[in-house]
C-alpha cells in the first residue's frame, strides 16, 4: 500500500544514530525489548521484510528467519556472522547488506 512504512525488526542496541535514521522511515520492531520474544516474533514475524541487526550476539532461533515476507538483512558490527550464516542457511533468496547500506533497505 502506498505511504506505508516496511516493517523492520530491529536485534541489537537501540544506538541514537541507528534509530534516528530507521524511525522516521520504517515501523520499527524491538526484538530486545520484548519480554515474550517467543510471543513477541509471533505476533509480528509475518509483517517483517527487513532483520537490522546492531551491536549484539543475541541468538535467534532459526525457525524466526521464516518470516514470509523477509527481503534482506543489515548488520551492524558484531551482530553481521551469525545472523547472515543463519539467514543464507535457510533462506538462500534473501539479500544480505552489511555496515551502511540500511540506506537501501527503507528507500
Amino acid at each position: 500500500m502506498a505511504g506505508e512504512k516496511p516493517d523492520v525488526l530491529l536485534v541489537g542496541a537501540r544506538k541514537p544514530v541507528l534509530i534516528g535514521g530507521l524511525e522516521p522511515k520504517v515501523t520499527l520492531h524491538d526484538y530486545l525489548a520484548a519480554k515474550d520474544k517467543d510471543a513477541f516474533i509471533r505476533s509480528v514475524g509475518d509483517k517483517m521484510r527487513v532483520i537490522v541487526v546492531a551491536y549484539t550476539n543475541e541468538r535467534i532461533s532459526p525457525e524466526y528467519w521464516l518470516f514470509p515476507k523477509l527481503e534482506q538483512t543489515s548488520c551492524f558490527d558484531s551482530g553481521r556472522n551469525h545472523v547472515n550464516a543463519e539467514i543464507k542457511l535457510h533462506i538462500p533468496s534473501v539479500t544480505s547488506y552489511c555496515a551502511g547500506s540500511i540506506r537501501q533497505a527503507v528507500s
